[in-house]
């Protein structure tokens, strides 16, 4: 069934792990992909928020590497960095920016 896979005495099935799913009759459960999550048993995987990616390990979504998490817990650019093409990026010589945020420096 949806969200599950067979044991492996094939006796009986378990939940997919979080990260992976199964859409049923499947012999594993699959990896949902870069960017995508899923709870424990799932049929199917959901985007993470922007600026984010799944980590195995965390079994949860985390912040792309070059920016940081906000008290809310999305993800933004430290002060004195900048987005550019979908991550944060130091100012540019001359300039800076004193608060976090994804806006220019």
């Amino acid at each position: 069934s949806a969200g599950k896979q067979p044991t492996s005495n094939r006796q009986g099935t378990e939940n997919c792990a979080a990260g992976r799913y199964s859409v049923g009759a499947a012999d594993e459960c699959s990896l949902c992909g870069a960017g995508k999550r899923s709870g424990e048993g799932a049929a199917g995987c959901s985007p993470c928020e922007q600026y984010m990616d799944f980590d195995e390990a965390k079994l949860t979504c985390v912040c792309l590497d070059t920016f940081v998490t906000k008290v809310d817990g999305s993800c933004t650019c430290e002060a004195g960095k900048t987005l550019v093409d979908g991550e944060c990026v130091p100012c540019e010589d001359g300039r800076y920016k004193f608060k976090s945020g994804t806006g220019s420096c």
